[in-house]
């Protein structure tokens, strides 16, 4: 069994991960921070993947990485310390969950997740690739277990309730439902100058909840305070 906690600090966090008897974790290849002795860490391409292929298809098209760190205790209690790549916040989320089997993570967002998860690659919808700010290509995380989740900045969750939509700007998205019904649409065109004219069509993903709640974090990708 694994217990994941998230410590917050002023700008950053990180995933402390208690683990007991052989329970193992698998976690992105460079977020180890620090582990007890009795952690063994390897390489692995984790559970669910489809083997060498899978790994190639998680790192050209998810941009995450080749090998995962297996992080498994040798008997005992043990505990590691993981942290996203960026400063921001971490979310948990438990598989399966209330209503929620599957869950749709944008690239880069995969931290950290109990052996039970598999991952597999999603292709979405020209449309959605396009203009939704999440790429052509997710990772889709089922199975049973706990998935952590990284973002740039505060990560917000929202439970949408039957036929509830709610708009988020593109490139704000983290993961969602894999129920959720997901499309883009203009917000609006704005036209600004600067050596020359410039035109910015800016878009809004919708999701619409299907017939149960679903999961729908948030991500601020910029900050005034990490501009100035």
């Amino acid at each position: 069994m694994a217990d994941f906690e998230v410590l917050r600090g002023a700008s950053a966090s990180a995933l402390r991960v208690r683990l007991q008897g052989t329970a193992a974790v698998n976690a992105e290849s460079d977020a180890l921070v620090s582990k007890t002795h009795n952690v063994e860490v390897c390489a692995s391409l984790g559970s669910g993947l489809g083997g060498l292929l899978g790994g190639v298809a998680r790192s050209l098209l998810t941009n995450e990485s080749f090998f995962l760190q297996t992080l498994q205790c040798k008997g005992g209690s043990g505990e590691v310390l993981v942290a996203p790549e960026d400063q921001g916040d971490i979310a948990i989320v438990q598989l399966p969950g209330p209503n929620l089997s599957a869950v749709l993570v944008t690239s880069g967002a995969f931290l950290c997740a109990e052996t039970g998860i598999d991952t597999s690659t999603r292709v979405q919808r020209a449309s959605q690739g396009l203009f939704s700010g999440s790429g052509f290509f997710l990772m889709r995380c089922s199975g049973h277990g706990k998935l952590a989740m990284s973002c740039f900045g505060s990560c917000v969750r929202y439970d949408l309730q039957p036929g509830e939509c709610r708009e988020v700007d593109n490139g704000h998205l983290v993961a969602w439902g894999e129920s959720v019904s997901y499309s883009g649409t203009l917000l609006g065109i704005c036209v600004f100058a600067c050596f020359v004219g410039v035109i910015v069509i800016v878009f809004l993903a919708v999701l619409f909840a299907s017939d149960q709640p679903q999961l729908e974090p948030r991500r601020r990708s910029r900050r005034l305070s990490d501009e100035f």
